[in-house]
């Protein structure tokens, strides 16, 4: 900075020498009440205390000078008690008019004691820099002027961790939440200040903080022409840079947080001077220091789907005991007992296999030479090919926000990355229907089995909601009747074609946002959807029990799509 230089020298050329005790201090730039968004440090607690602080707003206590090793032109330092120690630097490359005029009229050239120096921390090269903001003989971190300070002992802060990119934090009261629409009116207000922007960015194809054509984005509303916000990204790292890839920021990183510093004007932008408009008609710019899609102001993460607020768990619903079934009239629940294990509805009988049978919910006629006509299913059995059991009175899918959840979010390629599901099985009953052969034919009577599940619904990279457990029985199992290209009799289909390739086969298409071979709760998916060893006989039960929910979700399930998945299951 040139005019910084000039001013400087001319200063020290002209001026008295400074007579520190006796010189009263000169108006203070932008002087205002105890903030305590500060965070106060002496200068020669600046060497252990900067690296955690990046990001942070910060006030400097101590001596500060020009350095002379920058040509008077860029940087200063702060020195404690003794000048010859050098314990800060302060970066000049982003001050205003009215701040180089206050550093003349001080003689900063020489020394100006006692200073509290605002800016906020910033790494520049292999050490932490602070970019000046503001200077007074004020502080605005708890309201003691420098006169205090000086005989004040050293605060003792907590310095704060710095900050990391789309790293979930708790809310942190030293951030201001601005939406996007309001930023207009609000960000002048503002300028200095550590604020949280929320709302849709964009950005150019490739991101440089050195390149002032490619170093901004935008923060949009409906309009695509008349953006909300400017967003710098000067100072990023390119781990930020490569979360804007990562993220597709260059169509739209839809609800993400932006946090930085509010600048009044772009840096290197001259305002006043024709052609360019007058400085209080150009809106300030959100300086970021970090992203992430989750909010640290308390702010509520961006939904990507619309749900149906009307359907929920309905909690007069109960769910089915460990091991039970529905009974015949689908009014209550039968425990179904193995071998050697009692039932509700059918007393364990002392040897032969007639109680054996029976113990195990099988019944049988005897009789003597005389054919008898059975009475319809047994408790726990259902006859294959009965129409679906849709209302239960045990909380079932039906119940559930996932119901349809996949109804307007078709997979189109790959366009539609929400909404996403992770299953947990907690419960499977043992035996029963382990499986329907091609033999199988309607009519024919099967045990009936249930499970006992819960889910994970993500409708945006930080929103989700846990759906409470619910229960899904073979008695719900839907039917395909198709006919035979032999000429026979129809056959039944009770799970989807392609049912066991879809949950073994890789989704490459999400190979940037899947987790590899660990299966976590979300947001992102495994590298396949089912484990090995489960869900790989399409005429199986849990084939047929996970076909039937992905069918009750809406979700048309193809190779590439991969925002289904389960993360574990009993006997895993």
């Amino acid at each position: 900075m040139k005019r910084l230089a000039l001013a400087l020298c001319l200063a020290a050329l002209a001026a008295p020498p400074l007579d520190a005790q006796g010189a009263p201090p000169a108006p203070q730039t932008g002087a205002s009440a105890a903030d305590s968004e500060w965070t106060l440090v002496e200068a020669t607690d600046w060497p252990t205390r900067a690296r955690g602080l990046i990001g942070k707003r910060v006030e400097v206590f101590g001596n500060l000078s020009v350095d002379p090793s920058s040509g008077f032109s860029s940087t200063g330092v702060m020195t404690g008690r003794f000048r010859s120690r050098i314990a800060a630097t302060v970066s000049f490359d982003r001050i205003g008019n009215e701040q180089v005029t206050w550093m003349t009229e001080n003689k900063c050239l020489l020394t100006c004691r006692g200073v509290f120096v605002r800016g906020v921390v910033v790494m520049v090269g292999a050490g932490p820099v602070l970019q000046m903001i503001d200077i007074s003989f004020k502080s605005r971190a708890d309201g003691v002027d420098s006169t205090v300070a000086l005989a004040a002992p050293a605060l003792n802060v907590q310095a704060a961790p710095a900050t990391q990119t789309g790293a979930s934090a708790e809310a942190d009261s030293g951030w201001t939440l601005v939406q996007a629409s309001e930023w207009r009116t609000r960000a002048p207000g503002l300028i200095g200040r550590r604020v949280e922007l929320s709302g849709d960015l964009s950005t150019q194809f490739y991101v440089d903080p050195g390149e002032s054509f490619s170093n901004t984005g935008e923060m949009r509303g409906t309009s695509w022409r008349d953006p909300l916000a400017t967003v710098l990204f000067d100072q990023i790292s390119t781990e930020q840079a490569r979360w804007f890839r990562t993220n597709k920021c260059l169509e739209t990183c839809v609800g993400v947080f932006v946090r930085g510093i509010v600048l009044s004007e772009r840096p290197g932008r001259m305002c006043g001077a024709p052609p360019q408009p007058r400085c209080s008609e150009t809106p300030p710019v959100l300086r970021m220091t970090d992203i992430s899609f989750e909010s640290r102001a308390g702010g509520v993460a961006a939904s990507m789907v619309q749900l149906d607020s009307a359907r929920g768990p309905d909690a007069s619903k109960p769910l089915l005991p460990p091991g039970a079934v529905p009974n015949k009239d689908a009014t209550s629940a039968v425990v179904m007992g193995g071998v050697g294990a009692p039932t509700d509805t059918v007393k364990k009988k002392k040897g032969g296999l007639l109680g054996r049978l029976k113990a195990m919910g099988f019944t049988a006629t005897v009789g003597s030479g005389r054919k008898r006509q059975k009475a319809g299913p047994a408790e726990g059995m259902f006859m294959y090919g009965d129409p679906p059991l849709l209302e239960t009175y045990y909380r079932n899918i039906r119940d559930t926000q996932l119901y349809r959840v996949f109804a307007n979010s078709p997979w189109n390629t790959g366009q539609s990355m929400w909404p996403r599901v992770a299953f947990v099985v907690e419960d499977a009953a043992q035996g029963g229907a382990n499986s329907i052969t091609p033999y199988t034919k309607g009519g024919d009577e099967l045990r009936n089995r249930c499970w006992r599940l819960s889910a994970r619904l993500w409708t945006g990279p930080a929103a989700s909601r846990d759906i409470p457990s619910f229960n899904w029985c073979l008695t719900e199992m839907h039917y395909d009747v198709l006919p035979d290209p032999g000429g026979g009799a129809p056959f039944i289909r009770t799970a989807p074609v392609g049912m066991a390739l879809w949950g073994m086969t890789p989704k490459v298409s999400m190979s940037d946002k899947n987790t590899g071979p660990e299966r976590t709760m979300g947001p992102n998916p495994p590298y396949t959807p089912v484990m090995r060893f489960h869900f790989r006989d399409e005429q199986g039960a849990e084939c047929i029990m996970l076909g039937n929910l992905l069918r009750e979700m809406a979700f048309e399930f193809g190779v590439p799509d991969g925002r289904v998945w389960v993360v574990t299951i009993p006997g895993q």
